[in-house]
């Protein structure tokens, strides 16, 4: 019975706009929430933000390697039919210069993999 709302990058909004949020955000029903994604805060109204309760997640590579590896499993496995999954430190570069990963990203490097994979001789046969 809830329904959520996720409005993601929400600092690229204009002030118009997160201050008809603001007005929206008063009268939601019981069992409604709205998610607002956002990587620079600074960005937003204060008015806003003070409407708003705040999370910080972490998202340093050193911590979320084994939901990161998880992922990379279910999608390997859910699109090679392999078992044998590669570990994600294989693909490549998938954290910022600040070493905080993107799960965006980590899908990003693991699809011309998967692709590869696909289209590799052993598997056409």
């Amino acid at each position: 019975g809830w329904r959520v709302l996720v409005v993601n990058e929400a600092e690229g909004m204009t002030p118009g706009a997160a201050l008809t949020w603001c007005d929206a955000l008063e009268p939601l029903p019981a069992r409604v929430v709205v998610v607002f994604t956002v990587n620079d805060l600074e960005r937003l109204p204060q008015r806003f933000r003070d409407r708003c309760e705040q999370l910080h997640f972490e998202g340093r590579v050193s911590l979320l390697g084994p939901a990161i590896q998880e992922l990379v499993a279910r999608v390997w496995r859910g699109e090679t039919g392999e078992d044998v999954v590669p570990g994600f430190e294989q693909f490549g570069e998938v954290a910022d210069a600040d070493g905080q990963v993107s799960f965006r990203r980590v899908l990003q490097v693991l699809t011309p993999w998967v692709q590869a994979w696909q289209g590799s001789p052993s598997t056409s046969g």
